[in-house]
């Protein structure tokens, strides 16, 4: 019972230091690097509430029918899309840097450099101490696109469970709730790096 304890402790620790890092990455100056599912992955169970009722605000919209009645469809979609979804995102990223760059660091010297470096390797940033500010939240808008387009099939084969229509409708739903939710994403991740550039620059 102890050991299972101490174990949730451990996770809950590693969730508030992705959450804390998220803000301020120069907290991981590891040799290693930084893996994003580190930060990526407490973030998105920080958020999951919000997007929940983002999503269910869409689809009892669309299908007219009491807020209530989404909450379990939809709640349960974005469970499995967070705790499936973004893992395997991170591990096609994962797998697109290390085709693509054989797990060598592509340098940060010119903004091509910068470009390719974030965006390539942004599953597994190197550690790039002095440009951790902005490249964090920069590489988190990139994780954000896989996760949304398996989000969108994921989700939409789970609420369909529930409602027992075609796939085909709530594939259109799912890719308009998620627009919604990851819009939000997307704000929150662009505020932080707003935040971090102003603060380089102060």
């Amino acid at each position: 019972m102890s050991e299972i304890k101490l174990n949730k402790s451990k996770y809950f620790a590693l969730g508030v230091f992705g959450f804390i890092a998220c803000i301020y990455p120069e907290i991981c100056k590891a040799d290693v690097g930084l893996p994003m599912i580190y930060l990526g992955f407490p973030f998105m169970l920080v958020v999951l509430v919000p997007v929940i009722l983002i999503e269910c605000l869409t689809y009892k919209t669309a299908l007219n029918i009491s807020l209530k009645s989404t909450l379990l469809p939809v709640g349960t979609a974005n469970l499995i899309s967070t705790i499936v979804g973004y893992p395997l995102a991170w591990t096609i990223l994962l797998a697109l840097e290390l085709l693509t760059t054989h797990g060598s660091a592509l340098g940060v010297a010119t903004s091509f450099q910068k470009f390719l470096s974030v965006t390539l390797q942004s599953a597994w940033l190197f550690p790039y101490e002095k440009e951790l500010y902005w490249m964090v939240p920069v590489a988190g808008l990139v994780g954000l696109i896989p996760t949304f387009f398996i989000s969108v099939y994921l989700e939409a084969a789970v609420v369909r469970r529930f409602w027992r229509t075609s796939l085909y409708e709530f594939k259109k739903l799912s890719w308009k709730a998620n627009l919604n939710s990851y819009a939000l994403l997307a704000f929150i991740i662009l505020s932080i790096l707003i935040f971090r550039l102003i603060k380089h620059t102060a």
